[in-house]
């Protein structure tokens, strides 16, 4: 029972109304936050992983927390603008959801897997999830298929009434 009220915050947090208003593309989009004094290192090869994985760490958090609106949710996921009307539709909501990332393990320079928990009022609701992030244009975001993944899981399974690109290729492989 937990799962479901947990998804259910998380519908409240990013689907509230966005599907029964019927979803339609937008062409915004920001860019990611400042990196903070301490990321903005020179960047040594060596130090290359770890300024990218703390990026992807604050995009990521920054992306779930409940303060963020839609047009910086939209800066911050693959495809962002298709999803600006789930964002736009949620904007307000009062649920108490964010998630806190765990572990980045770095694939390629372009590619990050994931490790986070969903918290909801500061305990863990979704401990153990799985995402990517992905480097777009210079900006690591989360991936078009873990938010569609996400969106799904809250409908059931079912993605005809997500976004069309949650039902292509780049939609469904996380």
């Amino acid at each position: 029972m937990a799962r479901v009220h947990t998804l259910r915050s998380i519908s409240g947090l990013l689907l509230t109304g966005a599907l029964a208003a019927g979803l339609s593309g937008c062409s915004v989009f920001g860019s990611s936050p400042a990196p903070s004094a301490h990321s903005a290192r020179a960047t040594r090869p060596g130090n290359a992983t770890v300024i990218a994985e703390q990026r992807i760490a604050a995009n990521w958090t920054t992306f779930f927390s409940g303060n963020s609106g839609p047009v910086q949710r939209v800066s911050l996921v693959e495809d962002g603008s298709v999803f600006l009307p789930i964002f736009e539709a949620s904007d307000g909501s009062t649920i108490p959801v964010e998630a806190t990332v765990i572990k980045v393990m770095m694939v390629s320079p372009t590619h990050a897997d994931v490790r986070y928990a969903i918290l909801e009022d500061g305990q863990p609701a979704m401990p153990a999830q799985t995402g990517v992030a992905v480097l777009v244009n210079g900006h690591w975001l989360v991936s078009t298929a873990t938010l569609c993944n996400l969106l799904a899981s809250e409908n059931s399974g079912n993605r005809s009434d997500l976004p069309a690109v949650c039902r292509t290729p780049a939609g469904l492989v996380s």
